[in-house]
């Protein structure tokens, strides 16, 4: 189970308990309402009528004196409530879902869909993306040679998200001068795809390396929830591949093997890195970067031009 799925399976429960209270509140008020007789009476006349009214319709009689019958029994019943001050209806408290929390498509209904985008970055351990969207892209305002190449990026990774699970695109490579954008390009889509609900793992490729040699050091039973996160989930974000240190029969093999297992099954990955493709081929292989850079699949971009660090763009407040 993914941690999509996860998400899900811990959204269900919490709103299969909070409707189930929630009925059996409704139930508790009706027991109390029964303990009136005019009430009680009044319930058992309506439930008679309803039934005598089904009935006659099933058998295709004329119900229509049923049909009155079964009117006033509602207006007794209802009357009765009203003498009590007595609600015995359930309140559910989202009148789409009647707080089952999901849609006919089981996908969250857009009163849980904040908390489980909230849980699934918890889930993800994606809280810890830097807070960067496509709405704070500043290419335009600054004073750089990469700007179109950046509004043009920018472009076709929104147009990626929107097109997220039908995309031609399971990999996308960012090469380059350090500070060109690729990062804050990266955070963004990942942003916006977990605003999407789709399960993202980001992190740097130093944080990479690690969870690699801890795959390779742990116990067989524990390996699979090392590696769940860099296989499983829907988007996976390597930022500034070629900072980390190789270790020996851990990195290239275990890159590769991820790689190979996103691309088969169909996984979106987006990798970021200061090196050229000549530099990575030299440093990764051939067979791990032909993988990340095969055409009927990626989109690889090189980008150069100043550091955006450095940069002012139009409008930014004066020192």
């Amino acid at each position: 189970m993914n941690a999509r799925d996860r998400v899900k399976a811990q959204l269900r429960a919490s709103q299969t308990e909070l409707r189930r209270l929630e009925q059996a509140d409704a139930a508790r008020r009706l027991a109390k309402a029964r303990e009136d007789k005019g009430f009680a009476e009044a319930e058992r006349a309506l439930a008679k009528a309803n039934i005598a009214l089904a009935s006659a319709r099933a058998r295709g009689e004329d119900a229509s004196k049923l049909e009155t019958g079964l009117k006033k029994a509602q207006t007794a019943y209802d009357s009765a409530l009203k003498r009590l001050g007595a609600d015995v209806s359930v309140h559910y408290r989202c009148d789409k879902c009647r707080d089952i929390g999901f849609d006919k498509d089981g996908e969250p209904c857009d009163c849980v869909k904040a908390q489980f985008i909230d849980m699934l970055k918890a889930e993800c351990g994606a809280r810890n993306i830097p807070a960067f969207t496509f709405a704070d892209d500043r290419s335009l305002q600054m004073d750089c040679s990469q700007s179109d190449t950046l509004v043009k990026l920018y472009d076709v990774m929104k147009r990626f998200c929107d097109k997220f699970d039908d995309s031609r695109i399971k990999f996308i490579l960012l090469c380059g001068q350090a500070g060109t954008g690729k990062s804050s390009l990266a955070y963004a889509t990942a942003n916006e795809l977990i605003s999407r609900g789709h399960s993202v793992c980001c992190m740097s490729a130093f944080d990479f390396n690690n969870a690699l040699l801890k795959y390779h050091t742990s116990r067989l039973v524990d390996r699979a929830s090392v590696m769940e996160p860099l296989t499983d989930s829907d988007f996976l974000v390597i930022d500034d591949l070629g900072s980390e240190t190789v270790l020996r029969n851990v990195t290239l093999e275990y890159l590769y093997n991820i790689v190979e297992s996103r691309v088969n099954h169909g996984k979106r990955t987006m990798i970021t890195t200061n090196l050229s493709l000549e530099e990575l081929m030299a440093r990764y292989g051939e067979r791990t970067v032909s993988r990340m850079t095969n055409k009927s699949y990626s989109l690889t971009r090189e980008l150069s031009g100043e550091d955006l660090r450095l940069l002012r763009f139009e409008g930014a407040p004066k020192c």
